[in-house]
């Protein structure tokens, strides 16, 4: 997904872009499956579905804030320099999650 939003604003023709926006689709569809996966996974069955919920809350704040601070980045900089920027922090946050212990504990 990240390399998807990176290249995006790079990319030269129209349907190279409905391509690139295509599989970050399918990428996005997966990330959110696999967290949601991973939370019922981890909560017990007494809390889990009020767990759940502030979960898919907090996933629907951040990419509100998310869309708002990205937003304001394209209006002063232009669209492709914010497109690469947040694909190069979400590449760079996925690797700072993979290389945590952690995630390598649960995989």
């Amino acid at each position: 997904y990240g390399a998807m939003l990176a290249t995006l604003g790079h990319a030269a023709s129209q349907p190279l872009r409905l391509l690139l926006v295509l599989i970050g689709g399918v990428a996005w569809s997966a990330i959110v499956t696999t967290l949601n996966g991973a939370a019922q996974k981890a909560f017990p069955d007494a809390v889990r579905a009020r767990t759940l919920s502030v979960h898919i809350l907090a996933i629907a704040a951040g990419q509100t804030a998310g869309s708002a601070a990205w937003g304001m980045l394209a209006a002063r900089c232009g669209i492709v320099p914010a497109l690469t920027a947040a694909g190069a922090a979400t590449l760079a946050c996925a690797a700072l999650v993979a290389c945590s212990n952690d995630f390598l504990e649960t995989v």
